[in-house]
């Protein structure tokens, strides 16, 4: 089983990823949480939680499995974000049959050992540029 096939939407996903990879190169860390329904789940970072305002979100598309804690920490010191490999994806699908036309997201956390992971139809990453001052 292939776990994604080429396609434009494989490559739009891809694109959003690298996207949101270099924005998050922009700070040494952000502080996530997340919030999710049966139609979307949202990853909101910010640099501090004594801030209102969050600098980055992405949106997850029709999320059908979640698999981590709902608050965490990234640095900018690894990749943060990208599709699960071909192993990760059969080891997760063996477990909980993932459905065709859901991609496994893999996100780094550096307070866990493990990594976060979303299984969705797609993703969109909200990325603000906000000034400190």
């Amino acid at each position: 089983m292939k776990p994604y096939n080429n396609s434009e939407e494989l490559n739009n996903i891809l694109t959003e990823i690298k996207s949101i990879n270099k924005y998050m190169q922009e700070f040494l860390w952000l502080d996530f949480e997340s919030c999710y329904s049966a139609s979307k789940m949202e990853l909101a970072g910010r640099i501090s939680t004594s801030y209102n305002e969050f600098w980055v979100s992405i949106e997850f598309e029709d999320p059908i499995f979640i698999s981590g804690p709902i608050t965490f920490t990234s640095t900018n010191d690894k990749v943060f974000i990208e599709l699960a490999s071909y192993n990760e994806f059969l080891d997760i699908n063996k477990k909980y049959p993932l459905e065709i036309g859901y991609y496994l997201f893999k996100i780094s956390m550096d307070d866990y050992d493990n990594y976060l992971y979303i299984v969705s139809k797609g993703l969109k990453g909200i990325l603000k540029k906000i000034s400190i001052n």
